[in-house]
This record gives structure tokens, sequence and C-alpha cells, in this order.
């Protein structure tokens, strides 16, 4: 086939011939439902070129127990994460859930908990993933995770507890972000916000300081937490070493 022939193909023709070429599926669809309890509070059909945008978070008929998130996969108590689930408002992606299809079904159950059933990681750093306002990038924090893993195993974490280290971006405008890490309710340090991730974010904190970051200015380093490692890597993190790391010097 030339490309005259081609031209003449209307998109719907064209996605065909190339999925029948590649082995990609352009026309199949996913119906997601999402659940709560025995209703349906939300379905929609979802494809590789069409995404998802979740409800708000649904409520419990027990009042003890607090929204862990909408899950494909069964709740564990003390070993399930709240990243394991998908948020209120969260976009769903077809190559994200197309696993967990049942004759074409994709199913979200809405989780609820105690909130002490609810695993913890180790450490959680959060950064602003928005790189024109924050100055961060993946590539500057993926350079900072071997040096935040050589200062936590050297004050004593261990092996296992290593694993459980995140670093964790954050991406959309401040409302958004302060809305994901509250949801989360784990973060232990966050980088890269304005001075108004407590107001327009509305995410309760301990303590901040301002902190220059390459490329940016305004910017801060927020203490969320207040255990052992959280307080040690906020002190760190304000060394000059690692600042003059994220000053690009």
């Amino acid at each position: 086939m030339n490309k005259s022939h081609i031209k003449l193909l209307g998109l719907s023709s064209l996605l065909l011939l190339l999925s029948s070429c590649s082995g990609l599926q352009f026309d199949r669809y996913l119906d997601l439902k999402v659940v709560n309890g025995d209703n349906v509070i939300y379905e929609s059909k979802i494809n590789i070129f069409n995404n998802a945008i979740l409800p708000d978070a649904p409520t419990s008929s027990d009042s003890s127990k607090v929204f862990v998130g909408f899950g494909a996969t069964e709740f564990v108590p003390h070993v399930s994460k709240k990243k394991d689930f998908y948020a209120a408002k969260d976009l769903v992606r077809y190559n994200d859930v197309k696993k967990y299809a049942v004759n074409n079904v994709v199913t979200l159950n809405s989780i609820f908990a105690n909130s002490d059933e609810i695993a913890k990681n180790y450490l959680v750093l959060g950064w602003y993933g928005k790189t024109s306002t924050s100055g961060l990038n993946t590539d500057i924090m993926d350079g900072f995770k071997p040096m935040l893993m050589n200062f936590l195993e050297s004050n004593g974490a261990t092996k296992e507890q290593l694993k459980d280290v995140e670093i964790r971006c954050y991406e959309g405008d401040v409302a958004t972000i302060g809305g994901n890490i509250t949801f989360d309710g784990d973060v232990d340090i966050f980088l890269g916000a304005g001075v108004n991730l407590g107001t327009t974010g509305g995410v309760a904190y301990l303590q901040r300081n301002s902190y220059e970051i390459k490329g940016a200015a305004d910017r801060y380093i927020y203490r969320l937490t207040d255990t052992e490692q959280c307080n040690a890597v906020y002190t760190w993190m304000r060394t000059a070493e690692i600042k003059n790391y994220f000053r690009g010097k």
C-alpha cells in the first residue's frame, strides 16, 4: 500500500489497518464499573485513546472506616497501601486496568478500612512534578534517591525498611496536589511547592523552610509528619551538601 492509498483511508479504517498489522487493538473498549457495596456509582467505556475520570469519594455506612480508594484488588489489612488504589477523581487508563478485565468488564470496588489497618511506608518524599514551576524533574529526583537511601542506611534503616521508601511525584495545580497529598495521608516531606501549599493546597504541615532549586523561585521544603526518620531526613536535606545538589552546584 502506497502513501496515496493511505491518504484515502478514513481515520477509523487506518486505525483498523494499523491494528491488524501491529497486533494493537485500537477499537477494543473495556466497560469500567465503579461499585460501592451493591450499587454501581459510575460507568464508562475506555480504550487506549479514551480514559475515565473517577467519581468523588463515596461514603460508608460505617462511620468508623475511612475511604482507602477504588480498587480492582482485595484490600488486605496491614499490607495494602493507599498507593495500591485509585483516589477520587483519578484518571483511569486502559493499559493500567486491562489486566483486571473479566469478560471485557473492569470492576473497581470502593474500599473502606479502619485507619490503623492501612500499612504505612517507612518514608515518603513527595515532590512537585510541575517542572516549569518547581524546577524539579525525574532526572533530578532519580539522582537524589541513592543519596537519600545511603543517608537512611547510615542512620540505621534496615534493608526491609529501605524497600519501603518512596519518592513520589505529584502533578497538577496546587489545589490538585494538595488534595492528593491529603488523600494519600502518608507523605512525610514535600519538596518544591510554593508558600501556598497549606492555604490553596489545604495541606496540614508541621514545619517549612525556603528552599533554592535550580531554575525555580520561591520554593519550599515541608515537613508533614513527626517520625524519627522524617525529622532526620528533613534536617539532612537542609545541609549545605544537599542544598547545593538541588541548586545545581
